[in-house]
């Protein structure tokens, strides 16, 4: 660093930073410095010895007389073998949020860069000099000067508009690899506390302080910055060397990151997939749902799956039932056995023969007793109760109580046994009470059809309704008009009950 004769940066901001750059291994930033509040162009200026490396550079001075002295001071500095490579664009105007003109209160002393934009503190009644000049806001700086998104350095000493000039670059997008900002005046808008915080969120390091200045380093892009169709970054570039690595794509669905200003800004939410997994995928699509609260829009993903049923074995084949001897012919198992050992070779030569043999005498002995087992039978659940009544819980209560008896001596089978004919008598009165109850609702309901009236049209509907269907289970006999109606001449009454209720009848009301 000896050829550095001068560095004319107040506080050394230059050398501290031109070292950063060159100890870099790469520097994906193009080599523009962009300078706001650059005063003569070189005294205490941040600029100046960038532009002496050839550096391109936009300098920002709001005073014509301090803009002149910086052409002067950079005239030959600029392109200095004519190669047509370097540019450095002067801009006399004050950079804001606004375009139009601005007042602007001029210090009586130009050497101490103090003329500032009039605040309204500053009507004190004290006499100063206020000059009107052009105002430009950030967003139109930077099209109509063509600043790239990704340019060097931002310096910024705008005197109390620091803050939202440095807010509305971060804000559009603009991602310098290191800003200098004075924050002198800055601190009743904005404390430096809240300054690096917010340079944290967009994705910058807080690296020194010399003098006024605050420095600050790009980490290689803003947590929430485009990584697919954004800019250039050290995020993006390692990001999409993984995605080459691992042979993965993803589907742009557009801006998923909802900006604080209630603005969608970059798309920053993706399903990542293999190429050999492409044709799987059928859909991926951006969801806006009213109900959403979060900064970002939920994506969605529509993959074809196939999934392949394995037959499973039923339960069945895995238990193994336990043999009831008292059900099989024990005459029969042993017959069995004693054939089939009769058919076996007996010799034994060998440890293997022995091997052999158990396994042998193993498989008659299961053969055998899989040829004798009953066949199991598959219970059914039995239906439940389909009528009940203060009757028919008293005999479901008795039958459970005679059943829990029997039980617990020892389930009995003999038909003189006390407790197994209690058993049968109590099932046989539940199943009586039961009888009787369904008798009762099919005389009931037999009742209803045969008293409903004429006139009770909405009654005699929905008691035929009901017995659709069924009322040749139910109807022995008809009763029309005193005429009684049986077996296989109901259908006859039905025909003259029916043929009756079709003709009209003189309303006596009217």
């Amino acid at each position: 660093m000896a050829t550095f004769k001068l560095d004319t940066s107040h506080s050394g901001e230059f050398l501290y930073l031109y070292r950063k750059i060159l100890a870099r291994s790469r520097f994906p930033y193009s080599e523009l410095i962009v300078d706001i509040g650059a005063n003569d162009g070189f005294l205490s200026s941040n600029s100046f010895n960038f532009i002496q490396h050839g550096w391109n550079a936009v300098l920002v001075e709001p005073l014509s007389e301090q803009l002149h002295l910086a052409r002067h001071h950079l005239s030959r500095y600029i392109d200095e073998y004519n190669e047509k490579k370097q540019y450095v664009k002067y801009v006399e105007a004050v950079l804001g949020t606004e375009d139009g003109t601005v007042k602007l209160i001029i210090s009586p002393d130009l050497v101490s860069m103090e003329s500032h934009v009039l605040r309204e503190h500053d009507y004190d009644g004290t006499k100063k000099v206020v000059r009107t000049v052009p105002g430009i806001s950030v967003g139109r700086f930077v099209e109509k000067y063509d600043i790239p998104k990704n340019f060097g350095i931002l310096s910024i000493d705008a005197e109390g508009q620091g803050n939202k000039i440095l807010h509305q670059f971060i804000d559009l997008g603009y991602k310098p690899g290191y800003i200098i900002y004075e924050n002198l005046h800055e601190k009743y808008a904005e404390t430096t506390a809240e300054t690096i915080q917010y340079l944290m969120r967009a994705g910058y390091r807080y690296l020194t302080k010399r003098g006024w200045n605050l420095l600050f380093e790009n980490t290689g892009g803003d947590l929430n910055e485009d990584i697919i169709n954004g800019p250039s970054s050290q995020r993006k570039a390692s990001f999409t060397e993984f995605m080459e690595d691992h042979s993965l794509e993803t589907k742009f669905t557009g801006s998923t990151f909802i900006h604080s200003n209630g603005h969608d800004t970059t798309a920053i939410d993706y399903f990542l997939y293999q190429n050999s997994y492409k044709h799987s995928v059928l859909e991926i699509k951006k969801l806006d749902i009213g109900a959403n609260v979060s900064d970002h829009y939920p994506i969605k993903m529509v993959l074809q799956h196939r999934r392949y049923l394995i037959q499973q074995k039923s339960l069945n084949d895995f238990l193994k039932p336990k043999i009831n001897w008292d059900r099989i012919d024990k005459e029969k198992y042993e017959n069995n056995i004693n054939s089939k050992l009769s058919n076996k070779n007996s010799e034994i030569k060998s440890v293997e023969d022995i091997t052999n043999a158990f396994t042998q005498l193993n498989e008659i002995i299961k053969q055998s007793t899989q040829a004798l087992i009953p066949t199991r039978k598959i219970g059914r659940k039995r239906p439940k109760l389909q009528v009940m009544n203060e009757e028919i819980k008293v005999a479901l209560k008795n039958k459970k109580i005679a059943f829990f008896k029997w039980k617990i001596n020892g389930r009995p089978k003999e038909t003189d046994n006390l407790y197994l004919k209690n058993k049968k008598q109590t099932t046989h009165a539940l199943r009586k009470e039961c009888r009787l109850e369904v008798a009762k609702r099919r005389l009931c309901e037999r009742q209803k059809l045969v008293d409903a009236r004429t006139a009770d049209r909405k009654m005699f509907h929905k008691i035929i309704k009901n017995q659709r269907g069924k009322l040749s289970k139910f109807i022995d006999q008809l009763n029309v008009d005193d005429e009684i109606f049986y077996n296989e001449d109901i259908i006859e009454g039905w025909s003259t009950h029916f043929h009756q209720l079709a003709k009209k009848i003189p309303n006596p009301k009217l």
